[in-house]
């Protein structure tokens, strides 16, 4: 993985998720970064963890086939 390059976690908020986050930001430090979960509650919480990071981006959506 190169330094600078766009990152995207699906299920970044979840308990896997919560936990590989941290770790890849500080050691590939991408450029752009975004969590796709299905869960509003767990986004909200996962961005007050990084209010810091004004770099990351949440997107709310259900890929499961209807």
């Amino acid at each position: 993985m190169e330094k600078h390059s766009t990152m995207l976690w699906t299920g970044g908020t979840d308990s896997v998720g919560s936990q590989i986050v941290p770790v890849t930001l500080r050691r590939y430090e991408p450029s752009r970064r975004f969590i796709h979960s299905r869960h509003d509650m767990k986004q909200w919480k996962s961005a007050d963890n990084f209010k810091v990071n004004f770099r990351i981006h949440f997107f709310i959506d259900d890929v499961r086939s209807g």
